[in-house]
């Protein structure tokens, strides 16, 4: 259990953040939700510029285009007045952009050590080992885990998702920030492919 130990978490409400030039939140944004646009607040109160990467995993499926989560995630971001924040896609390694970006750190969000854990650790790994074996001029960068303010605790890409499959626009708005629900309930309406 060492390994799951708190290592590296900032707990709501973010004072451990400290302050720094570059910071990359990555996430699959799939779709992005309000717990996303609270740790995206919380890092740009704290960093010159923040960079949220929708990242994409060429072995999974998405409902929404790389591109499509980009645009509604930096609609979200401008709306919440966060003008330090770049949205960008990119396929590959967030290692790789975030020392090409000067990044002072990496951030996961997550919601709890046994919701998210083992999976955040593992990607923490990667990209700890990935430059040395990949990039060994490039030094390993830190992860940083941002724990979910407990009233979005609740919240997650899939949650949204679920509830948009049963049609429940109203418990899938509860998770968006106000005002974005129906445009992230037309980007992930389910498709008709019966001919």
């Amino acid at each position: 259990h060492w390994f799951f130990a708190r290592r590296g978490f900032v707990p709501f409400p973010y004072a451990g953040v400290p302050a720094g030039r570059v910071a990359v939140l990555a996430a699959s944004f799939n779709p992005p939700h309000a717990g996303h646009l609270s740790l995206l607040r919380a890092l740009s109160r704290q960093y010159e510029e923040v960079h949220a990467v929708v990242s994409c995993n060429p072995a999974k499926r998405y409902a929404a285009s790389p591109a499509d989560r980009r645009s509604l995630l930096a609609v979200m971001a401008q709306s919440a007045g966060l003008r330090n924040v770049k949205v960008v896609v990119h396929e590959g390694y967030v290692w790789r952009y975030a020392h090409a970006t000067g990044a002072d750190c990496l951030y996961r969000g997550i919601r709890s050590w046994a919701a998210d854990g083992a999976t955040e650790r593992t990607l923490e790994l990667l990209n700890w080992v990935g430059p040395l074996l990949l990039a060994p001029a490039a030094r390993p960068l830190r992860t940083r885990f941002l724990g979910a303010d407990p009233r979005l605790a609740h919240v997650s890409s899939s949650a949204v998702r679920r509830a948009l499959a049963a049609g429940d626009t109203q418990r899938a708005g509860g998770m968006l920030p106000a005002g974005f629900a129906s445009a992230v309930a037309q980007m992930y309406a389910p498709v008709d492919v019966r001919g």
